[in-house]
């Protein structure tokens, strides 16, 4: 409202400065009856100032020759200067008769000034609108009435902000023109302001608007009515509401439908609160409120909250709510119902067959589908609160909990998606990419290894015509809540026939922006991380398929290098080796094969008892990178061991309590094997710096390893540990 009333000032302020002077001026000679004609004046009042040589009274009247004590006295006068207001003169000519004297007992009658003015005013507007101020959105009315007759249509026109002005198209006739304008809803506050021309018979333009210039308006909705309960009583259901902001009124919309809308207009009341009395016993009753401003803007409609009409022998249910608090759990109930309606009336008729393709591959219809669930839950738990019993502060406190929860559900459910944009190409399977990929996944390989590697790379390629088209999408998703959400999306179909092998990968080497910026979801089941940057899949695969959040330009996705590449490597001589690795070192190659029998023989027998106890994907992810973690630290690669570690304590928060346990003391001893070859790289370090602050580092590192595995480092933990502290 400050900013209506300034915007007032301002506009007020202008027209009395743009004002005309409407002053005339004159001498009055003593003893001399003398007269003066002011001529024509183009505006109906005026304001006459007549000047004597000393102190005086002066009188005036519209008769000449009047007695001086029969005159009328001047609204100012008794000084040198004397006025006279005239006003709502007509057009025509007016005579006027001024006698002025400083004899108080008037012993000799004065002298008469005789004055003469024509009036013939230039035309003036007045406006009327439609609608009361303050005003708010919508068309309106507007009618200018115009002082005279004018020779044609006036113009009219009106500003929102005091600069700018459009045009109002009248139509009418003589001193009567209606039109029409609109007040856009997100104007918010501010002044109408307008504008006039017209001309009159005689050809004479005027451009004063006597009344109407300006009115405020008032486009902005009060808020949404949050604050509201609704209790049941005997032949009666008490509502009561709470708005931090002034309004003119409020409108109750009751059903005894759930959901009202605006066509279940019902009441309008000036207090927060009202008590039904016009219901059937019973009947469940479900109200909406909304409130209304001055301007007549109605806020959008409040929560929903019911009541019922209570039977004369309705009891206390024993050992449960009171009726008087089971309505918050009704109520509660509704608002649940209301976001399950809304997902149910979620429709993906518009998608086209790429939005519903993509809409699947993201397995949203999943989320849809764990909302329902979800919601399903939800309102099985808040039922039961129904038969306990608790006080309305411990039911509250549940209530509110439940709407946290109902609140997280409506904000996973999406709504619809939008492809924004869209590119292609087919990728180029060339011996780069295939020396790139192969020194990524295995660095120690030899020359020869290399170029037997990239041969057999090329040679698959072309017995099996591999071929991998990508397309790459930038889509928005709608959420229930409004939240919209960016996703980049890299889908690759590839039309190989190849079959699983451990020496064969399809690869995806990511530009480090993307890997620093974003965030990568991978949605094939077979596929691994080998570092941050380089992404596996099997060689049986059809189809690759991951999103990106976090980046901002679907051009980053083109630079996601991809091909395929078989690693050829060079059995060991020895014999006792599995996956490159040598185990149990110093056994002859006799007992090496039975130990290697006996091992494989383990993992089978510990694989089947696994999928005989249900365990899920994710716990057999977590055992295989534990391994590839494990050969990453025995190969040195200290930092892809860790990568993969902190991937497998993500995964671990998802398992269930049984496969926690089975898999804990494997991911404790990866944790400690890390944290020993950090230790040792820190203490050789420490050897050269004597630094007291990386001493303190290793030894809070030092402190968390295991029993076991502190004693696998201990004596030469403590010899340096010894050997700084004791340096001078």
């Amino acid at each position: 409202m400050k900013k209506l009333i300034l915007v007032l000032f301002l506009l007020m302020s202008f027209s009395l400065v743009s004002a005309l002077d409407q002053s005339r001026e004159w001498n009055y000679n003593v003893g001399s009856n003398d007269n003066h004609d002011f001529g024509v004046l183009n505006f109906d009042s005026v304001l006459l100032k007549i000047n004597t040589d000393h102190d005086m009274i002066c009188r005036g009247n519209e008769d000449k020759n009047k007695n001086y004590l029969e005159m009328d006295l001047f609204d100012e006068t008794g000084s040198k200067t004397h006025k006279k207001h005239f006003v709502d003169l007509l057009d025509k000519t007016y005579k006027y008769y001024i006698k002025c004297t400083n004899d108080s007992n008037v012993s000799l009658e004065p002298s008469e000034l005789e004055l003469i003015f024509r009036i013939n005013s230039r035309v003036t507007g007045q406006i009327l609108l439609s609608e009361n101020s303050p005003l708010k959105a919508g068309d309106i009315e507007v009618t200018l009435v115009t002082s005279k007759i004018v020779s044609q249509s006036p113009v009219l026109s009106y500003s929102v902000d005091g600069t700018s002005y459009n045009p109002v198209v009248l139509i009418g006739s003589e001193t009567t023109w209606k039109g029409y304008l609109f007040l856009d809803k997100d104007l918010e506050e501010g002044v109408l302001s307008f504008k006039m021309k017209a001309v009159d018979l005689e050809g004479r333009e005027g451009t004063e608007i006597i009344t109407g210039t300006a009115f405020p308006y008032d486009t902005i909705k009060p808020n949404l009515i949050t604050d509201i309960e609704a209790v049941s009583y005997q032949g009666k259901i008490e509502i009561e509401w709470h708005l931090d902001e002034d309004v003119e009124e409020f409108k109750i919309y009751r059903s005894t439908l759930q959901n009202p809308g605006y066509i279940d207009y019902y009441k309008t009341v000036d207090d927060n609160d009202y008590t039904d009395t016009n219901v059937e016993d019973g009947e469940t009753y479900y109200y909406k409120i909304a409130a209304v401003d001055e301007a007549g803007n109605e806020a959008d409609l409040s929560i929903e909250v019911s009541g019922i009409s209570l039977l004369e022998d309705v009891k206390e249910i024993e050992g449960g709510l009171s009726y008087e608090l089971i309505w918050k759990v009704d109520n509660f109930i509704s608002e649940i119902d209301n976001l399950r309606d809304e997902i149910n009336l979620i429709s993906f008729s518009s998608f086209n067959e790429k939005e519903k393709e993509l809409f699947e591959s993201l397995k949203l219809m999943d989320k849809i589908n764990s909302a329902k669930n979800e919601l399903n839950s939800l309102e099985s738990s808040v039922e039961k609160y129904k038969s306990q019993d608790l006080s309305k502060s411990e039911l509250n406190q549940r209530i509110e909990s439940s709407r946290v929860k109902l609140e997280i559900i409506e904000k996973s459910v999406p709504k619809n998606l939008v492809i924004i944009g869209e590119d292609s190409r087919v990728e180029s399977f060339d011996e780069e990419f295939i020396i790139k990929g192969l020194n990524t996944i295995n660095n120690f390989l030899t020359e020869k290894e290399i170029e037997k590697s990239i041969k057999q790379t090329l040679k698959l390629i072309e017995e099996n015509n591999l071929r991998m088209e990508s397309v790459f999408y930038e889509i928005e998703v709608i959420y229930l809540d409004g939240l919209k959400k960016k996703f980049f999306i890299v889908n690759r179909n590839l039309n190989s026939e190849l079959e699983k092998s451990s020496d064969s990968y399809f690869m995806e080497i990511i530009p480090s922006k993307i890997v620093e910026d974003g965030n990568i979801v991978v949605k094939n089941l077979d596929y691994d991380f080998i570092s941050e940057n380089i992404i596996t899949f099997g060689s049986d695969s059809k189809n690759i398929f991951y999103y990106v959040e976090g980046i901002s330009d679907l051009e980053d996705l083109k630079g996601i290098e991809a091909g395929f590449v078989f690693v050829f490597e060079e059995e060991l001589n020895s014999g006792n080796s599995i996956t490159g690795f040598s185990i149990f070192e110093g056994s002859n190659g006799k007992y090496t094969w039975i130990i290697i029998l006996i091992f494989v023989m383990s993992v089978m027998a510990y694989f089947i008892y696994s999928r005989m106890n249900n365990f899920s994907d994710d716990y057999f992810r977590i055992l295989n990178k534990v391994n590839g973690s494990m050969n990453l630290l025995n190969k040195k690669e200290i930092d892809k061991s860790k990568k993969i570690y902190f991937e497998v304590k993500d995964i671990y928060r998802n398992l269930k309590s049984n496969e926690k346990q089975n898999v804990y003391k494997k991911i404790e001893a990866l944790y400690n094997d890390i944290a020993i070859v950090e230790i040792e790289k820190g203490l050789e370090e420490l050897k050269k710096t004597k630094d007291k602050k990386l001493l303190e580092k290793l030894k809070k590192m030092y402190g968390n390893l295991s029993i076991i595995h502190k004693n696998k480092i201990s004596v030469l933990f403590e010899k340096i540990r010894s050997e700084v502290e004791n340096e001078k």
